[in-house]
């Protein structure tokens, strides 16, 4: 009996129960300031307290944390293996280990800082109408004016690249010379990007540019209907980013668009790609606090996690992405089981009834079961898988704030836990019931099946509608086949919680006139013969 007990052991050792997609979470006192480097096992972010966090990738925890002495709202970059720059709002360069923390060099610049940057054992630091370089010991290499604003710096192969007084500049990274200036408009957060003898970068008109790296001529310039923000993530087959019209974009290395996926905010940060089960799926974050996770060729969306605040940039380390928030928080997020709510919007405002929920799952193994909770309440089972649908009766909370959260367990036992994906709704005692549009014929054949149809305001079919036909209730999902079965008005009343109720009436007409009509046709064919008959009798 002792070996099927190790090997029952042996299973569940290799097998746990659970699996958390937060792998951890860790808060510090303020927002944190962009995307985080990951190296040597470690997750290092800049804060707005000007604190720099260097957290185990593995279980969250801190293992050396750096106070600069003043706001930092530049994420820090790494200059050279083991070394880390950052640059405070007091003006102060800060060269650190990345083993330990610990200051190799400190100097001071003068002026709030705009941009910075590393590459080539150099840091490039942009402020108010200046670039500079300085050495891994923060001695000053070279300093060249610049038209204001300056934007983000891009370093590659040498070269540093960043706009000023709406102009694309490229400067040898060595010396500071100008080698071209291209004419586009100014970015603001988004960094140039080289790839392939080209440089991308977002700007403020709302175009995502392509400028020949070797010459300066503009390639091409994609259009959006807002700033675009966002670093681009580029590879060989497309180019990723986000802009502030509430669109996520893939364009063509030609500049013409392969997808773009509605995400209502705007997205800001620098995308990431990994593969999984053999689809590339794309990740980057919005403005509303949601990281999301495309297909990189369709743009359909494989999942989404909400999380406390505005995201950073992620980067990936194993199968966990990490990244801060505008909350002060850092997460470490495995997509995979994960759910996300795409219904009602965040904000929207409950009443004293039952409203539905909505969302997707995802789940590299295949989902077995969705479950909502209201207010940390019980867990209710969803109907659907990859997509699914709750009903949460909101009557027995308070009015105010109401968090909802969603949790996923695939098919392979691995179950959410810890912290979960939420959606943040307004309790209201006066909430108003919604209205439902309804879709039926007036006058129906008894005999033959129709259907009634009850939507919502975007035109989209309810579940679990009570249909009442003559005083009988069937609840079913819209739209409903009915055969009435008699002739006459015949009275209908729709009901769902959360809705107002609709009556109306269906008048049964046709297939009883049909038989009366045929039976009196008959009824004179008889007759007919009848007398034919006797005519031909009497007169014989």
């Amino acid at each position: 009996m002792r070996l099927p007990i190790l090997l029952v052991l042996f299973s569940l050792f290799l097998c746990p129960f659970s699996f958390a997609t937060v792998k951890w979470s860790l808060s510090t006192a303020d927002a944190i300031s962009g995307k985080g480097v990951l190296t040597e096992g470690k997750a290092i972010f800049a804060s707005y307290n000007g604190k720099v966090y260097a957290v185990n990738t593995t279980n969250g925890i801190a293992t050396w944390t750096y106070d600069s002495g003043g706001k930092i709202i530049l994420e820090p970059v790494l200059a050279s293996i083991g070394i880390l720059a950052v640059a405070n709002s007091e003006g102060k360069l800060s060269i650190l280990s990345v083993s330990d923390g610990n200051v190799l060099f400190e100097s001071g610049f003068g002026k709030p800082p705009l941009s910075l940057a590393a590459g080539g054992e150099r840091v490039y630091l942009a402020t108010e109408g200046n670039v500079s370089a300085y050495s891994l010991n923060g001695t000053l290499l070279w300093n060249s004016p610049f038209f204001p604003p300056i934007g983000q710096i891009g370093y590659a192969e040498g070269e540093i690249f960043f706009t000023s007084g709406s102009k694309l500049n490229a400067l040898d990274a060595a010396n500071g010379s100008v080698e071209w200036a291209a004419d586009a408009d100014d970015s603001f957060l988004s960094r140039p990007v080289r790839h392939l003898g080209a440089v991308y970068f977002g700007a403020i008109d709302g175009k995502l540019y392509s400028i020949d790296a070797a010459f300066g001529r503009v390639r091409w310039a994609y259009p959006t209907r807002g700033w675009v923000m966002s670093t681009p993530l580029v590879t060989s087959d497309a180019i990723y980013f986000g802009s502030n019209d509430g669109y996520f974009y893939s364009v063509s290395p030609s500049g013409t668009l392969r997808f773009r996926h509605f995400t209502s905010e705007g997205a800001w940060t620098k995308p990431e790609i990994y593969e999984n089960a053999g689809r590339q799926v794309v990740v980057f974050g919005t403005n509303e606090g949601k990281v999301y996770g495309l297909d990189s060729q369709t743009g359909n969306e494989r999942w989404a996690f909400s999380s406390y605040g505005k995201p950073t940039s992620t980067t990936r380390s194993g199968n966990a992405f990490i990244f801060g928030t505008s909350t002060g928080r850092i997460y470490s997020l495995v997509p995979s089981p994960i759910c996300s709510f795409t219904k009602p919007s965040p904000l929207e405002t409950v009443g004293n009834f039952p409203s539905e929920i909505e969302g997707k799952s995802s789940a590299d193994t295949g989902i077995s079961r969705v479950e909502v909770r209201a207010n940390k309440g019980d867990w209710i089972l969803a109907q659907g898988t990859e997509n699914w649908n709750a009903d949460v009766d909101f009557s027995p909370f308070d009015s105010g704030a109401v968090t909802v959260e969603c949790r996923t367990r695939d098919n392979a036992g691995n179950l959410e836990e810890g912290e979960y994906s939420f959606l943040l709704l307004i309790k209201s005692d006066t909430a108003q019931l919604k209205e439902m549009y309804i879709s039926s014929p007036s006058e129906v054949d008894p005999k033959k099946a129709f259907n009634i149809s009850a939507r919502d305001n975007e035109g989209k079919e309810l579940r679990r509608v009570t249909f009442s036909i003559e005083g009988v209730n069937r609840t079913s999902d819209s739209p409903l086949e009915v055969t009435l079965g008699k002739s006459g008005i015949v009275p209908v009343s729709i009901h769902k919680p959360g809705y107002d109720p609709v009556s109306f009436t269906v008048n049964g007409r046709g297939g009883g006139e049909a038989l009366f009509a045929a039976a009196a046709i008959i009824l004179l064919l008889a007759i007919a013969l009848l007398y034919f008959f006797v005519i031909r009798k009497r007169k014989k």
